[in-house]
């Protein structure tokens, strides 16, 4: 098992030849088996990218990521329609099933042999189970409940009682999960059409979104199909 990090920047060696071809820059998941696999290389200080395949991949050490051949690495352009289906994790919203927003994946670990993913790991040091996620979209992970549930953090959020409905004076308090859902939200644009059920409120495909739009969005009970439809 490997962590993303440290991975990022080791050059890939070919055994066979002795020779090495490219640093690592990114990985590319794909989306359906939610497993690593590809490692996206780049030569040198150039702009020319390249890709092996994690299945290719004989070991990885402090140094060097190791292949038996350096003919393992093939030019990104070959995989060209799998990149448009890929899914890159690094930076994307963690989101639970029922819509509220967990956090932000700072890196992840991921099996060197098989690129089935452990863990994610967060930006605030929450860690949650690779097999707690249900899908992969729109720079979205999709965690199971079950999943949003073991993180102590954001159970605790999601526990915290509102306030009373006879203090109108004092504005109510919003939890972690809304300020992050808020703060991922602001300033994008709406990628669809967005209206509640009884056809009261709608937001309109290109409209940028306000603090004051996202707010009556989450009092309709849109918020999450909000979050699935933003550019």
């Amino acid at each position: 098992m490997k962590k993303t990090t440290q991975l990022l920047g080791l050059p890939i060696m070919g055994i066979k030849e002795g020779m090495q071809k490219g640093i690592v820059t990114d990985f590319m998941i794909d989306a359906n088996t939610k497993k690593v696999k590809y490692l996206i290389l780049r030569e040198g200080k150039s702009y020319f990218f390249s890709v092996v395949k994690v299945e290719d991949i004989f070991g990885v050490g402090e140094n060097f990521v190791t292949t038996p051949t350096i003919e393992n690495i093939k030019a990104l352009g070959n995989t060209e329609s799998e990149m448009m289906e890929a899914f890159y994790m690094e930076g994307t919203t963690a989101v639970s099933s029922n819509g509220n927003i967990i956090g932000t994946i700072e890196s992840y670990d991921f099996d060197e042999k098989t690129g089935e993913i452990i863990s994610l790991d967060l930006k605030d040091g929450g860690e949650i189970e690779g097999d707690k996620i249900a899908t992969m979209a729109n720079d979205m992970v999709f965690i199971s409940e079950e999943g949003a549930a073991s993180i102590p953090a954001f159970t605790q959020e999601v526990k915290q009682e509102k306030p009373q409905a006879d203090a109108p004076e004092k504005a109510e308090e919003l939890t972690d999960y809304q300020k992050k859902q808020r703060e991922f939200l602001i300033g994008r644009k709406a990628g669809a059409d967005v209206q509640s059920k009884d056809g009261s409120f709608k937001i309109e495909k290109g409209t940028v979104l306000t603090d004051e739009l996202i707010e009556a969005a989450e009092k309709a009970d849109v918020a999450l199909e909000l979050t699935l439809n933003v550019e």
